[in-house]
Protein backbone atom coordinates (compact mmCIF):
# COMPACT_ATOMS: atom_id res chain seq x y z
CA UNK A 1 0.00 0.00 0.00
CA UNK A 2 1.09 3.31 -1.02
CA UNK A 3 1.54 6.39 1.68
CA UNK A 4 -1.36 7.97 0.09
CA UNK A 5 -3.79 5.41 0.47
CA UNK A 6 -2.40 4.73 3.78
CA UNK A 7 -2.77 7.92 5.17
CA UNK A 8 -6.77 7.97 3.35
CA UNK A 9 -7.65 5.09 5.37
CA UNK A 10 -5.75 6.41 8.47
CA UNK A 11 -7.79 9.22 8.31
CA UNK A 12 -11.40 8.18 7.76
CA UNK A 13 -14.08 9.12 10.03
CA UNK A 14 -14.37 6.82 12.84
CA UNK A 15 -17.47 4.95 13.33
CA UNK A 16 -18.98 3.80 16.85
CA UNK A 17 -17.86 -0.05 15.68
CA UNK A 18 -17.74 -2.35 18.62
CA UNK A 19 -19.19 0.54 21.50
CA UNK A 20 -16.06 2.39 20.51
CA UNK A 21 -16.30 6.54 19.45
CA UNK A 22 -13.24 8.57 18.67
CA UNK A 23 -10.92 9.57 21.54
CA UNK A 24 -12.26 7.10 24.22
CA UNK A 25 -8.43 6.12 25.54
CA UNK A 26 -8.00 6.08 28.94
CA UNK A 27 -6.04 9.03 29.99
CA UNK A 28 -3.63 6.40 31.41
CA UNK A 29 -2.81 4.85 28.30
CA UNK A 30 -0.76 8.13 27.44
CA UNK A 31 0.02 9.51 30.24
CA UNK A 32 3.35 10.44 31.91
CA UNK A 33 2.88 7.21 35.07
CA UNK A 34 2.66 4.93 31.91
CA UNK A 35 5.53 6.40 30.54
CA UNK A 36 7.64 6.82 33.20
CA UNK A 37 6.85 2.89 33.71
CA UNK A 38 8.21 2.47 30.28
CA UNK A 39 10.92 4.20 30.68
CA UNK A 40 12.43 2.20 34.08
CA UNK A 41 11.40 -1.33 33.05
CA UNK A 42 12.98 -0.91 29.45
CA UNK A 43 16.24 0.42 31.18
CA UNK A 44 16.80 -1.78 33.63
CA UNK A 45 15.37 -5.05 31.20
CA UNK A 46 18.31 -3.96 28.76
CA UNK A 47 20.91 -4.37 31.18
CA UNK A 48 19.65 -7.30 32.96
CA UNK A 49 18.95 -8.75 29.56
CA UNK A 50 22.03 -7.72 28.00
CA UNK A 51 24.49 -11.39 27.82
CA UNK A 52 20.63 -13.06 26.74
CA UNK A 53 20.94 -10.54 23.71
CA UNK A 54 24.49 -11.05 23.11
CA UNK A 55 23.67 -14.49 22.91
CA UNK A 56 21.21 -13.85 20.80
CA UNK A 57 22.66 -12.07 18.16
CA UNK A 58 25.50 -14.09 18.09
CA UNK A 59 23.64 -17.43 17.11
CA UNK A 60 21.58 -15.24 14.33
CA UNK A 61 25.27 -14.41 12.87
CA UNK A 62 26.37 -18.16 13.17
CA UNK A 63 23.41 -19.62 12.22
CA UNK A 64 21.85 -18.17 8.64
CA UNK A 65 23.09 -15.67 6.38
CA UNK A 66 21.91 -12.06 6.52
CA UNK A 67 21.84 -9.43 9.29
CA UNK A 68 21.34 -9.78 13.12
CA UNK A 69 18.98 -7.08 13.55
CA UNK A 70 15.49 -7.02 11.08
CA UNK A 71 14.04 -3.63 10.50
CA UNK A 72 10.57 -2.96 9.41
CA UNK A 73 8.44 -0.33 9.18
CA UNK A 74 5.26 -0.25 11.39
CA UNK A 75 2.53 1.93 12.00
CA UNK A 76 2.59 3.83 15.50
CA UNK A 77 0.72 5.80 17.61
CA UNK A 78 -1.28 8.64 15.46
CA UNK A 79 -0.73 6.65 12.19
CA UNK A 80 2.85 7.90 12.37
CA UNK A 81 5.21 4.98 10.79
CA UNK A 82 8.08 3.96 12.94
CA UNK A 83 11.26 1.58 12.45
CA UNK A 84 10.85 -1.87 14.59
CA UNK A 85 13.43 -3.54 15.90
CA UNK A 86 13.93 -7.37 16.05
CA UNK A 87 16.36 -10.43 15.93
CA UNK A 88 16.22 -11.81 12.70
CA UNK A 89 14.02 -14.91 13.04
CA UNK A 90 13.53 -16.04 9.33
CA UNK A 91 15.98 -16.54 6.24
CA UNK A 92 17.34 -13.73 4.56
CA UNK A 93 14.81 -12.23 1.84
CA UNK A 94 11.81 -14.13 3.27
CA UNK A 95 9.34 -11.47 2.14
CA UNK A 96 10.85 -11.51 -1.69
CA UNK A 97 7.14 -12.14 -2.53
CA UNK A 98 5.54 -9.29 -0.77
CA UNK A 99 4.07 -9.04 2.72
CA UNK A 100 2.80 -12.30 4.81
CA UNK A 101 1.80 -12.51 7.80
CA UNK A 102 3.76 -15.81 9.68
CA UNK A 103 2.51 -19.04 11.69
CA UNK A 104 4.26 -21.94 13.51
CA UNK A 105 4.70 -23.66 11.02
CA UNK A 106 6.07 -21.05 8.22
CA UNK A 107 9.18 -22.52 6.32
CA UNK A 108 10.34 -18.95 6.16
CA UNK A 109 11.73 -19.46 10.15
CA UNK A 110 15.14 -20.47 11.07
CA UNK A 111 15.25 -23.07 13.36
CA UNK A 112 17.43 -20.86 15.63
CA UNK A 113 14.20 -18.50 15.09
CA UNK A 114 11.74 -20.87 16.21
CA UNK A 115 13.19 -21.14 19.73
CA UNK A 116 13.78 -16.88 19.66
CA UNK A 117 10.12 -16.77 18.70
CA UNK A 118 9.33 -19.07 21.06
CA UNK A 119 10.15 -17.66 24.13
CA UNK A 120 9.70 -14.13 22.59
CA UNK A 121 13.69 -13.38 22.25
CA UNK A 122 13.71 -12.17 19.45
CA UNK A 123 11.45 -8.87 20.39
CA UNK A 124 14.07 -7.93 22.89
CA UNK A 125 15.40 -5.42 20.93
CA UNK A 126 12.40 -3.66 21.04
CA UNK A 127 13.21 -2.11 24.04
CA UNK A 128 15.11 0.21 21.97
CA UNK A 129 11.71 1.01 20.33
CA UNK A 130 10.16 1.46 23.86
CA UNK A 131 13.07 3.96 25.46
CA UNK A 132 13.04 5.92 21.45
CA UNK A 133 9.18 6.30 22.53
CA UNK A 134 7.97 4.60 19.78
CA UNK A 135 6.22 1.76 21.87
CA UNK A 136 4.74 0.85 25.24
CA UNK A 137 5.71 -2.20 26.74
CA UNK A 138 2.11 -2.79 26.93
CA UNK A 139 -0.44 -1.99 24.31
CA UNK A 140 -1.82 -3.14 20.76
CA UNK A 141 0.68 -4.63 18.62
CA UNK A 142 1.82 -2.90 15.79
CA UNK A 143 0.85 -3.76 12.42
CA UNK A 144 2.57 -2.48 8.65
CA UNK A 145 0.33 -0.22 7.11
CA UNK A 146 0.29 -2.99 4.12
CA UNK A 147 -1.86 -4.99 6.78
CA UNK A 148 -4.20 -1.93 8.59
CA UNK A 149 -5.39 -0.99 5.05
CA UNK A 150 -6.75 -4.34 4.49
CA UNK A 151 -8.52 -4.09 7.95
CA UNK A 152 -9.82 -0.53 8.25
CA UNK A 153 -12.14 -1.15 5.41
CA UNK A 154 -14.35 -3.85 7.08
CA UNK A 155 -13.55 -2.78 10.34
CA UNK A 156 -12.97 1.17 11.34
CA UNK A 157 -13.03 0.76 14.62
CA UNK A 158 -9.31 -0.66 14.18
CA UNK A 159 -7.99 3.06 14.45
CA UNK A 160 -8.80 3.39 17.48
CA UNK A 161 -5.65 1.33 18.23
CA UNK A 162 -3.70 3.92 16.72
CA UNK A 163 -5.01 6.20 19.80
CA UNK A 164 -2.27 4.59 21.85
CA UNK A 165 1.45 3.96 21.96
CA UNK A 166 1.67 0.12 20.63
CA UNK A 167 2.84 -2.34 23.00
CA UNK A 168 5.88 -4.75 23.38
CA UNK A 169 2.91 -6.81 24.61
CA UNK A 170 -0.63 -6.42 24.61
CA UNK A 171 -4.14 -7.51 25.76
CA UNK A 172 -4.52 -8.78 22.53
CA UNK A 173 -1.35 -10.79 22.52
CA UNK A 174 -1.78 -12.43 25.58
CA UNK A 175 -5.80 -13.35 25.51
CA UNK A 176 -5.45 -14.20 21.36
CA UNK A 177 -1.82 -14.57 20.32
CA UNK A 178 -0.20 -13.59 16.99
CA UNK A 179 -2.42 -13.38 13.78
CA UNK A 180 -1.74 -15.74 10.79
CA UNK A 181 -4.36 -13.76 8.53
CA UNK A 182 -6.93 -10.74 8.80
CA UNK A 183 -9.26 -12.25 10.08
CA UNK A 184 -7.46 -13.17 13.61
CA UNK A 185 -6.32 -9.78 13.26
CA UNK A 186 -9.88 -8.95 13.31
CA UNK A 187 -10.73 -10.93 16.51
CA UNK A 188 -7.72 -9.87 18.69
CA UNK A 189 -8.60 -6.62 17.82
CA UNK A 190 -11.26 -6.62 20.17
CA UNK A 191 -9.09 -7.37 23.04
CA UNK A 192 -6.68 -4.46 22.34
CA UNK A 193 -9.41 -1.93 22.26
CA UNK A 194 -10.72 -3.14 25.08
CA UNK A 195 -7.36 -2.37 26.63
CA UNK A 196 -7.66 1.02 25.34
CA UNK A 197 -10.50 1.84 26.73
CA UNK A 198 -9.74 0.73 30.21
CA UNK A 199 -5.87 1.15 30.67
CA UNK A 200 -4.46 1.27 33.90
CA UNK A 201 -1.31 0.81 35.55
CA UNK A 202 -2.50 -2.49 37.51
CA UNK A 203 -3.86 -3.87 33.92
CA UNK A 204 -0.48 -3.18 32.89
CA UNK A 205 1.14 -5.29 36.06
CA UNK A 206 -1.15 -8.02 35.13
CA UNK A 207 -0.23 -8.16 31.22
CA UNK A 208 3.43 -8.09 31.87
CA UNK A 209 2.92 -11.16 35.04
CA UNK A 210 0.82 -13.20 32.38
CA UNK A 211 3.35 -12.29 29.34
CA UNK A 212 6.14 -13.45 31.80
CA UNK A 213 4.63 -16.53 32.68
CA UNK A 214 3.87 -17.39 28.62
CA UNK A 215 7.59 -16.99 28.04
CA UNK A 216 8.49 -18.92 30.95
CA UNK A 217 6.51 -21.98 29.90
CA UNK A 218 7.16 -21.29 25.53
CA UNK A 219 3.27 -21.73 25.49
CA UNK A 220 2.76 -18.11 23.64
CA UNK A 221 0.59 -18.99 20.19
Amino acid sequence: MNEQSTAYFLSRPKRDTAGVTPGTASAYANGYLKRAMDVLIATVSLVLFTPLMAYAALRVRLSSHGPVIYRQERIGRGGKPFTILKFRSMWADAEREGPQLSSPTDPRITPWGRTMRKFRIDELPQLWNVLRGDMSLVGPRPERAFFIGQILPQHPAYSHLLDVRPGLTGRGMVRFGYAENIRQMSERMHHDIHYVRNASFWQDILIMWQTFRIILLGTGK
